[in-house]
C-alpha cells in the first residue's frame, strides 16, 4: 500500500488463495488497509485493480483511467493488441457490472 498527499493506493498483496476462506484474509486486509488510510487522511482510497465484484459490493466506485501510449515507430501489431486488450477489458467490465 502507498499515501501519497491524500491518495491510499493498495496495489498488492500477497496472498494464499487457498486459504482466503479459511482465514477471510481478504476482508481482514481491506478493512486495516482503509482504516489506516483514514486515520492517515487519505481522501481517496484507491482498492486496486481485479476482484472487481468483491469491491463492487462494497461499495466502491471506479473511474475512468486513461493512458496514452506512444508509438516511436510504427506498430500495427502493437496497435491491434492494445484494441483487443481495451475492448476485452470494456467486456470484462460490463459482465462484471451485469453480474451484480
Amino acid at each position: 500500500c502507498f499515501l501519497y498527499r491524500d491518495r491510499f493506493a493498495m496495489m498488492s498483496a500477497g496472498l494464499d488463495y487457498e486459504k482466503l476462506n479459511e482465514l477471510n484474509t481478504y476482508a481482514f486486509l481491506m478493512y486495516e488497509s482503509a482504516r489506516y488510510a483514514i486515520t492517515n487522511g487519505a481522501a481517496i482510497l484507491d482498492p486496486g485493480r481485479c476482484n472487481f465484484a468483491y469491491k463492487n459490493r462494497h461499495g466502491f466506485r471506479g473511474t475512468e483511467l486513461r493512458v496514452v501510449v506512444y508509438l516511436p515507430e510504427a506498430r500495427p501489431d502493437l496497435v491491434d493488441a492494445l484494441e483487443r486488450m481495451n475492448k476485452g477489458m470494456h467486456e470484462y467490465i460490463a459482465r462484471q457490472e451485469g453480474s451484480e
